[in-house]
Parts: structure tokens; sequence; C-alpha cells
């Protein structure tokens, strides 16, 4: 089943995929928006969102927090930790 986090990330796949050109348009860039904007939740983790092309950074936005505990929010520069011990 999936849940909301999936879907969002369902649905930027397929707006990544529908792009046609090395620039985003005020369209897409509202779309991309409202879509990182619902991860964007209080006191919660987060995470960054981006959009490459041929190389090229087409779309980088962070959300939430790298330490909740500490508040400290995520910036595009964060380092995440890909695994756990």
């Amino acid at each position: 089943m999936l849940n909301k986090r999936n879907l969002v990330v369902i649905l930027i796949t397929l707006t990544v995929i529908s792009i046609t050109n090395a620039q985003l348009n005020e369209g897409q860039l509202r779309k991309i928006d409202s879509l990182v904007a619902s991860w964007n939740i209080p006191d919660a983790p987060g995470g960054v969102a981006g959009i490459m092309k041929q190389g090229e950074l087409l779309y980088v936005k962070s959300f939430g927090f790298a330490s909740v505990d500490y508040d400290i929010p995520n910036n595009v520069n964060t380092l995440f930790n890909i695994g756990s011990i």
C-alpha cells in the first residue's frame, strides 16, 4: 500500500520525467515546491529534494530538521547517513 511519502516520491519522479528542456519553468517549480512543502512538517526530520538532468542541477530544496533534538534545520549541504549500525 502506498503511503503519503511514497506517493509524493512517485509524483516528483513523474514530474522529472515530464521535463523536456534543461530548465524548469515557473509552473513546474511551483508544482515541485508544493510537493516538497508537504514534507515540511514541524518537529519532524526532513531531507533534501533535488532534480538533475544530464548532469545539471535543475532544482534543490531542503525541508525539515537535520536534528529534531537540537533544532538544526536541513540545508542543501546537509550530509545524510545512508545506513545505520
